[in-house]
């Protein structure tokens, strides 16, 4: 049964600027060590970036929570699985889930030249 959808579209350009005024870290409480370390190895850093912050966006919608604070952005961590995405839940955002009943997510992926978009199903 689904249990939410989410839908994030973001402009692309806005991570390239971030990317060429100062690489993440983090401190910003965005992404984790290790998506940090995949996305800036990748042919294009800032299309990887914003690949990850759609997701997590998407599934916070999915799950109707929101990001109440940059802190939740850590706990749902974009990992690659093969030639897929795979979202990895932890702390806070795992234990909601856990309440949700959530048991799958479904995450795709678009991008154009100038926007990444996610979509994710969260089902029970």
């Amino acid at each position: 049964m689904i249990l939410g959808l989410g839908v994030d579209l973001v402009d692309l350009r806005r991570f390239e600027r971030e990317i060429a005024r100062c690489p993440w870290s983090r401190e910003d409480a965005i992404f984790t060590e290790a998506e940090i370390r995949w996305c800036a190895a990748s042919r294009d850093p800032a299309r990887q970036f914003a690949v990850c912050f759609a997701a997590k966006e998407a599934l916070l919608k999915a799950m109707g929570t929101g990001a109440q604070s940059l802190a939740v952005f850590c706990d749902v961590e974009i990992w690659p699985s093969g030639r897929e995405l795979q979202i990895v839940l932890h702390h806070q955002i795992k234990r909601e889930a856990e309440r949700l009943g959530m048991r799958n997510i479904t995450l795709s992926i678009a991008a154009t030249k100038k926007h990444t978009g996610a979509m994710v199903i969260a089902e029970s």
